[in-house]
């Protein structure tokens, strides 16, 4: 295990791509250069900006520091906090700490804004060392501020450089560790381009916090440490379970608030189901959840984007891009729908075969309300609402608190049983536990939220649309169309697991 660890700041504890682009684009826009693509803007991320903007732009060396100054205009002011922390490490810096490893921060970015920026994250306290850039435009070489915190972490002198390691996303971050014979790690879900770690000579590669962690500290955790030990395994298991709870709570509000209503409307406190009949409760029903969750969508992003999460884009991180030029931007969010789609249709079909349904009453009461409202309104509700509702619950926040403080497959099956467990009954809440675990398996290799919206999406409306007719079900529902949608599955899973390598 490593006693000393330097960390790069951009790209690697936190993504700040907004900040930092919008703060360069409003630099190039005062030297009369539009760029409105800040996708384009992004390998500044890292490198110093007087280099970059000679590099990127052929300015001189007096238009370079120009732009600098500008940049800095916005940035100090506004680009400083658009910026968020990646989830899980803040968690893996508190482990660190608690085995005893002194941790530093090395950044090409002013020390002054490093300052600002682990103190707006509550992180400042995991860091012996903090050493940045100068304003003046000294110490700006990645070796440069490497070599300073090495003098300043390790107190003990160069014998012990063997027992550190550079942690970075960008080949500067490298070649900075390189330059001093220390080890480096270089973190894949940053910013670095195709292959750019690897011929940098990183001495291991992280594709994610987990991992980077595993590469730190090792797999073991943290032995009991009396009470404050207990006080951090309780703070974990309330952070998982409080989303769920909150959700819980305004649905059942905004359900409480909606049968009041409408016995106020009616005039009259008698059973809802004596009044409408089963199909007109069933419709009542249906709506008034579509309207709880609503409810809970603008809370649950909320917190969401609160916990350092990207926000709801269209675009994929570039670990998991595809080439834009070639048109082939859609192909992944295609394929997560023919995913979603086909997978929901196999379960239920299989399902289905071994008489799964008949054994839960409460499946068949739920099931009977679900398919009272057409199928437009099937689609409104069960296609777009709650797959935003529950992904950002369910994978946006607890599958992705989860990921921070644990691995990766003990997080994707523990948020796919809590999304069962949550759905009240056996039958749907096995149906849930499979559909989300290839849901959760999928997130993680695009990690945008959009791709578990999508896949939820696909398979709702498909499975509600062929067995709202009783008649097209069984049409439908064959042997061989189970083993095709089964093919078809597993094809386009090889297909986006392929895209992510490629």
């Amino acid at each position: 295990m490593y006693q000393y660890a330097l960390f790069d700041l951009d790209g690697t504890l936190t993504d700040p791509k907004l900040g930092i682009c919008t703060c360069v684009q409003y630099a190039l826009a005062d030297a009369g250069i539009e760029e409105p693509d800040l996708d384009v803007l992004e390998p500044f991320i890292g490198p110093p900006l007087q280099d970059s903007f000679q590099e990127f732009y052929q300015m001189t060396e007096e238009q370079a520091a120009k732009a600098v100054t500008k940049y800095r205009e916005r940035f100090e002011t506004k680009g400083l906090y658009e910026n968020e922390i990646y989830p899980g490490i803040p968690d893996m810096l508190a482990s660190a700490k608690q085995r005893g490893m002194k941790l530093g921060i090395a950044s090409s970015k002013p020390t002054v804004f490093v300052e600002k920026i682990l103190v707006h994250f509550q992180i400042r306290e995991y860091f012996d060392v903090v050493v940045g850039s100068e304003l003046d435009g000294s110490r700006s070489k990645k070796e440069e501020v490497v070599e300073e915190a090495l003098k300043q972490l390790v107190t003990s002198g160069i014998k012990d450089y063997d027992k550190c390691v550079m942690i970075g996303d960008r080949r500067f971050d490298i070649e900075g560790a390189k330059a001093h014979a220390i080890k480096s790690i270089g973190v894949s879900y940053g910013y670095a381009g195709p292959d750019e770690l690897e011929n940098a000579g990183a001495s291991y590669i992280a594709n994610s916090v987990e991992e980077l962690q595993r590469l730190l500290i090792g797999k073991e955790k943290l032995p009991p440490k009396d009470e404050k030990s207990s006080m951090q395994s309780f703070f974990k298991t309330w952070q998982v379970l409080f989303p769920i709870l909150l959700y819980w709570t305004i649905c059942n509000i905004v359900l409480i608030a909606g049968v009041f209503l409408i016995q106020v409307f009616l005039g009259t406190q008698e059973n809802v189901t004596e009044l409408l009949g089963i199909e007109g409760t069933g419709r009542v029903s249906v709506g008034l959840n579509a309207l709880a969750m609503l409810t809970t969508i603008p809370f649950m992003y909320r917190m969401y984007r609160k916990d350092g999460n990207p926000p709801l884009t269209l675009q994929l991180k570039k670990s998991a891009s595809v080439d834009l030029k070639k048109n082939t931007k859609k192909l992944p969010y295609l394929l997560i729908l023919i995913l979603g789609a086909s997978v929901a249709l196999a379960l239920n079909m299989l399902l289905s075969y071994i008489s799964f349904q008949n054994i839960s009453s409460n499946y068949q009461e739920t099931s009977a309300m679900q398919y009272s409202v057409s199928i437009p309104i099937g689609i409104l509700v069960y296609g777009l609402i709650a797959p935003i509702a529950e992904e950002l619950v369910f994978r946006g926040i607890v599958y992705n608190r989860l990921r921070g403080y644990f691995m990766t497959s003990i997080a994707i099956g523990t948020s796919a049983f809590i999304f069962g467990m949550y759905h009240g009954n056996i039958v749907q809440g096995t149906y849930a536990f499979l559909l989300g675990t290839v849901i959760a398996v999928c997130y993680t290799q695009f990690d945008t939220i959009l791709v578990p919206i999508l896949f939820h999406a696909a398979a709702n409306i498909s499975v509600f649309v062929i067995t709202h007719d009783r008649n097209i079900e069984r049409l439908f529902n064959r042997p061989l169309n189970c083993v095709i949608f089964v093919i078809i599955s597993i094809l386009t899973f090889w297909q986006l697991m392929k895209i992510k390598k490629d």
